[in-house]
């Protein structure tokens, strides 16, 4: 597993159970049960919202005008809402989140630099705005989250290429398990095809691992699973027999300068490309990293070297090309246009 992917994220949010405490005042609050957010509590608020013991004193028209299902519950008398009591004057809604993801789906709401397009931001903080824009249904939080996912899961071969300096989430612990349970549960399939291709780059006692630490159901992470084997397999078998079409004995070497050596030197590599089959990084996955050094590494001459880049170069872009289909997905247009759920044009809203 590459160091990239598994080395640690910083601190957790601001918010912590463990500090709760500290934000109790003497107002009243504590003896219904719950305690005020220090930086999300509006004196002139007009909802509560408690999560867990946390709760959050907030502007109803604000979170109606972003989120289409705050905007039906607070159509409904006050009387109506559900699990609903009066606090100050205030309805009290209890909602059955985290109170750490309600913070940073509300801060993110609030606050315009929280959670910008095209900024860095740590995992749990999308993960948060993923679930809550889902639950609550807000397209052009959705959009932004799973624009963010993008640039470290793309659904482009150039993307992917350039992916560990264009990602806006940094590398964390066990980022595949937690991807894969993000993308299920939020119905995120676009990123899919480019998760399951980073686990084609794993070990599979770690692929293993990773699906056991998902938040998922027992079926449903089997079936996952089940998918993710047997789209390895093909996506194997298209690696071998595609990126690696230069070492077939029909291979064609226009304007080969050196027949001779040309044809020794690939009959070697053959060999031992039979032998690299089976190492933890596969020879065809070495070829399709260093397409440009492949002539180079075996020893060919100009116009080869240039003929066996090229042909490693197609074929690379044939493979991710099919790469959803590989895993039982629809192909990359289809899997686009399920994603596009808001037109997100501008930094913040």
């Amino acid at each position: 597993m590459s160091t990239s992917e598994t080395s640690s994220e910083g601190a957790g949010s601001a918010l912590e159970v463990s500090g709760v405490n500290k934000e109790l005042v003497a107002s009243g609050a504590s003896k219904l049960g719950f305690v005020k957010s220090r930086d999300l509590w509006f004196n002139d608020g007009s909802v509560v919202l408690v999560a867990d013991k946390t709760a959050f004193r907030v502007h109803a028209s604000i979170l109606s005008s972003n989120a289409s299902v705050f905007q039906d519950m607070f159509s409904l008398p006050p009387s109506n809402l559900p699990d609903s009591e009066l606090y100050e004057g205030c309805p009290f809604v209890v909602v059955h989140d985290s109170p750490t993801d309600l913070r940073h789906f509300l801060k993110t709401i609030y606050d315009l630099s929280y959670f910008r397009s095209n900024s860095k931001v740590k995992f749990e903080v999308l993960a948060a705005i993923a679930r809550l824009s889902t639950k609550y249904d807000s397209p052009y939080l959705r959009q932004r989250a799973i624009d963010t996912l993008a640039t470290t899961f793309p659904s482009s071969l150039s993307g992917w290429d350039n992916r560990h300096t264009s990602r806006l989430i940094p590398p964390f612990q066990g980022a595949l398990g937690q991807c894969l349970s993000l993308a299920v549960e939020c119905d995120f399939r676009v990123i899919l095809p480019s998760l399951y291709f980073l686990a084609s780059r794993f070990s599979l006692p770690d692929v293993a691992s990773a699906f056991r630490s998902t938040q998922l159901g027992e079926q449903q992470k089997w079936d996952l699973y089940t998918d993710c084997l047997h789209g390895l397999e093909r996506l194997r078998q298209a690696e071998t027999t595609q990126i690696l079409a230069f070492l077939d004995y029909s291979f064609v070497r226009p304007g080969c300068q050196n027949n001779a050596n040309c044809s020794d030197k690939l009959n070697r590599t053959r060999s031992e490309a039979i032998k690299k089959a089976v190492d933890s990084k596969p020879y065809a996955q070495w070829c399709s990293v260093h397409a440009s050094e492949v002539g180079a590494q075996i020893g060919l001459c100009e116009p080869c070297k240039k003929t066996v880049t090229e042909s490693i170069t197609v074929a690379r872009s044939a493979i991710w090309d099919q790469l959803p289909q590989y895993f039982g997905l629809p192909d990359w247009d289809t899997l686009e246009a399920e994603a596009r759920v808001f037109e997100d044009t501008s930094e913040a809203k």
